[in-house]
């Protein structure tokens, strides 16, 4: 479907956004300070801010995309995405939130056990675990 799609531009695009091929941006839809490469759809009333979304990626009614790259993707009504470095080939249902996380990846945490590098962090975050599911709480150990 996104082959055959017929430019336009019926949103808000600011001066430093960048818009190439076939882009549909719906009524409503605001894009500031991005650059999208079609064939994408922008659904009404989403905001794109900051963001690189590059071809065959369709955004639903009411989405957030900011200071995230995104391809090959489909985000469906009222999601966001925001902070992340680079989202491919992915379904997002409605409703959904897609942020950055500050937490370490498992295998990062078990190099650097294994190589010494940021062990001590890895200690203190382990001495203040709250309980399954519970992020680390700085000073849960002390009793």
């Amino acid at each position: 479907m996104l082959e055959v799609l017929e430019p336009r531009n019926e949103g808000d695009v600011d001066a430093a956004s960048q818009i190439e091929g076939r882009v549909v941006i719906e009524k409503g839809a605001v894009v500031k300070g991005s650059r999208i490469r079609g064939p994408v759809v922008i659904g009404s009333g989403s905001v794109i801010d900051h963001s690189y979304i590059v071809p065959y990626t369709s955004l639903g009614r009411n989405c957030t995309v900011e200071h995230s790259e995104m391809e090959h993707s489909v985000v469906l009504d009222g999601s966001s995405i925001i902070g992340i470095d680079r989202l491919t080939d992915s379904l997002i249902g409605r409703d959904v939130s897609v942020t950055r996380s500050e937490q370490k990846p498992a295998l990062r945490t078990l190099v650097e056990v294994a190589t010494l590098q940021g062990w001590s962090e890895i200690m203190y975050l382990a001495m203040d675990i709250r309980g399954v599911d519970k992020a680390p709480l700085p000073g849960a150990d002390d009793a």
